[in-house]
């Protein structure tokens, strides 16, 4: 299982709550045909449970309710991982430049 299998399926279920199609992880389940406790086991990681029948139900109710389901949800913690990632190519460059090379 890999874990972009498993962002995906989060960041599906986080997209279907913004949109206000499912309140929580037990209705997002029944909406995609699944149980509650094989959805919470498989976006936890087990490693029996593949999240991409998931998934691909997740798409297919979203875009039964008219949401695209490639539409980007940002959340806090993809926004921090972004800034940091600009500040690290920031602190490098302003060593280059304090050694003269820039």
């Amino acid at each position: 299982m890999t874990m972009q299998g498993l962002e995906r399926l989060q960041k599906l279920y986080s997209l279907a709550k913004a949109n206000g199609v499912s309140k929580n992880k037990r209705d997002f389940a029944e909406q995609i045909g699944s149980s509650y406790t094989t959805l919470v086991r498989t976006m936890n990681g087990e490693k029996y449970y593949s999240p991409d029948k998931h998934i691909v139900a997740a798409e297919d109710m979203l875009r039964a309710n008219g949401i695209d389901p490639h539409a980007d949800i940002v959340t806090l913690a993809d926004i921090m991982s972004e800034l940091k990632e600009q500040r690290k190519l920031l602190e490098k460059l302003l060593k280059l430049t304090e050694k003269g090379h820039i």
